[in-house]
């Protein structure tokens, strides 16, 4: 870029860009991710053109950068936060005129090349006159209009905004360059139409819209809410999809007092509560529920809720996506690996989903006064042993945290937070005691020999459980685990034999366990169960082979109130793992990031 033509080119180019990736047929050869940060990287080059007319300016809460040329304004939405973009907030304000230049994206390119000597002004007119295109405009306002007629009302005269958004209404709305339904009825309908956020905590629709000549007549109101085929009664259109975090949010509320701690709830009170018209299997399906039948009523469950609070807390856009970000924290952090069974940061995205729930539940979020921007400690640190911050912002304490990066404190973007958070938070801490040592004593251990074996015997060597039962252990063609489990377990439990033979070796592996931490403590490893919410250890359960003691699996250890320790049950190594890396990455000669092969 050296001239202020190859700016207006360069904006020109992706601002069609910018249209053209809303249009379907172009949505799987472009990527937001390709646009908006190289709006981000022109701001260099217009500071090292020093030209009065060209300007920019990032409003933060808008996240919004606009960049001026004379009198033509480009606008991108959802810049990644960088350096260049925290300058441009500082700049001077610029107002934004109301001119979506998407809308005529293609014959403004096509204007700037054919008149490349002619002057800005010509250009300027140019684009006045394809703005005022009013065939489009009244084509979008019959569209918005009969989708308002169709739709069917809530109570009290307001319809569900989400019941309005066909797709020809958005695919139009985004081709003629607005952000969505609601931006484009603000802008063409302004007189027309009002909007209402609805009271989520009371069940009501997250958002209300009615016509300003609303005149519904309450008795045809009632008739319309409890019609059989009314569109109210119908499964959302994809368009209108209840977000998956909503309903995680209300079963974490459903769940919150219950007594039983396994997480059982009515499916009933959990669709209710998100307006679900349509089946219980459809709904279990696609909000990944597990079912199970309690007296004829139909009880759901959601497992590993607390790995999804991250996702449901934060906000990742498309152009700062949750996955990228993943890539870029394990390029700064000590090198560790984080492949976990063949999927690339396996182990990290389960590392940070659960430190992430963790320093929630510790209340280790720190806020900057005002609420409107947060930090947290991810536990990682980088070449220089200095802690890595997971940085967010939000527009009101109400929302959705949004996620702007991970960093070092002074740093980049630890510039900003340092700016705006006073306090370093600390990193999650799972002992509060401090006491992380095992005591290696036989006689305080206890163990629940008849759980292990009768239970989990998939988890014990198979050479164990051949040599119990005389080599009666094959696989039935499609058996599952559990159902391995229940046939082995009950032929075990009903051979007093091969109970006394596996429970005789497995005490005599848990007893080399033992020895080995009595000769190097960092043979028990610390873990923290995310699930439970548990803390203890895990001992390494061994086979002999000619190259020496080889793992398959670990001894789940916790330390009882009167100061005994208690055998829960085997964790697979690839599970001691997981749990253990939330601690602290394992110093160990047996379990490391290669046992995270070993799922079944």
């Amino acid at each position: 870029v050296v001239s202020k033509s190859d700016v207006f080119l360069y904006l020109s180019a992706l601002n069609l860009l910018n249209a053209a990736i809303k249009i379907p047929e172009f949505k799987g050869k472009l990527s937001y991710s390709i646009i908006k940060p190289n709006a981000g990287r022109l701001i260099r080059e217009i500071d090292n053109l020093k030209d009065a007319s060209i300007s920019y300016y990032y409003n933060k809460d808008e996240r919004c950068l606009y960049i001026k040329i004379d009198d033509v304004i480009f606008s991108f939405h959802e810049v990644p936060l960088t350096p260049e973009i925290l300058k441009a907030s500082c700049a001077s304000p610029i107002q934004w005129p109301g001119i979506r230049l998407q809308k005529i994206a293609q014959p403004l390119f096509g204007i700037f090349r054919n008149i490349i000597n002619s002057t800005f002004q010509d250009i300027n007119m140019n684009v006045t006159s394809q703005i005022n295109n009013e065939e489009q405009t009244e084509h979008l306002k019959r569209l918005i209009i009969d989708a308002y007629n169709k739709s069917p009302y809530w109570k009290d005269g307001w319809k569900r905004f989400a019941s309005i958004g066909s797709r020809e209404l958005k695919e139009t709305c985004f081709a003629l360059g607005y952000t969505g339904v609601r931006n484009a009825i603000e802008c063409v309908l302004k007189n027309d139409y009002v909007f209402k956020k609805g009271d989520t905590s009371k069940h009501e629709p997250p958002l209300l819209i009615m016509s300003t000549s609303n005149d519904v007549n309450p008795i045809e109101e009632i008739t319309m809410i409890h019609s059989n085929v009314d569109e109210h009664y119908t499964q959302p259109t994809k368009e209108a999809k209840i977000k998956a975090y909503k309903v995680r949010n209300l079963y974490r509320e459903l769940t919150k007092n219950l007594s039983d701690s396994s997480g059982w709830i009515k499916v009933a009170d959990l669709m209710t509560g998100v307006e679900w018209h349509g089946t219980v299997s459809e709904f279990a399906k696609l909000y990944g529920l597990q079912l199970n039948k309690v007296s004829n009523v139909t009880m759901a469950r959601i497992s590993n809720i607390s790995k999804y609070e991250i996702l449901d807390d934060i906000y990742f856009s498309p152009t700062n996506s949750y996955p990228s970000n993943l890539t870029i924290l394990k390029k700064m952090a000590l090198d560790e690996l984080w492949e976990d069974n063949g999927k690339s940061n396996g182990l990290l995205d389960n590392y940070i989903c659960y430190t992430y729930a963790r320093i929630k539940e510790e209340g280790k979020i720190a806020l900057s006064d005002n609420g409107l921007c947060g930090c947290w400690n991810t536990g990682l640190v980088d070449y220089r042993y200095l802690p890595i911050f997971c940085y967010m912002t939000r527009r009101r304490t109400s929302e959705r945290w949004v996620f702007q990066g991970f960093c070092i404190d002074g740093e980049d973007l630890g510039k900003v937070m340092a700016q705006n958070i006073a306090i370093q938070p600390s990193r999650a801490l799972y002992f509060l005691d401090g006491n992380i040592l095992f005591e290696p004593n036989i006689s305080k251990l206890s163990v629940d020999y008849d759980h292990i074996i009768t239970e989990h015997p998939s988890r014990l060597p198979e050479e164990w459980i051949r040599r119990a039962l005389n080599g009666s252990i094959e696989r039935i063609e499609n058996e599952t685990v559990r159902q391995y489990d229940k046939r082995i377990g009950e032929i075990i439990s009903s051979d007093e034999e091969a109970t006394n033979f596996l429970q005789t070796t497995l005490k005599h592996a848990i007893e080399i366990s033992l020895m080995r931490c009595e000769w190097n403590y960092k043979t028990a490893i610390p873990y923290y169960d995310p699930n439970s919410k548990g803390i203890g250890w895990f001992l390494p359960l061994c086979v002999r082979s000619k190259g020496g003691l080889v793992p398959f699996a670990a001894l789940v250890v916790t330390k009882q109130k009167s100061g005994r320790y208690q055998g829960q049950t085997i964790y697979r190594l690839s599970w001691a793992y997981r749990c253990a890396r939330l601690v602290c990455r394992p110093d160990s000669d047996w379990l490391s990031p290669s046992c995270a092969d070993d799922d079944e």
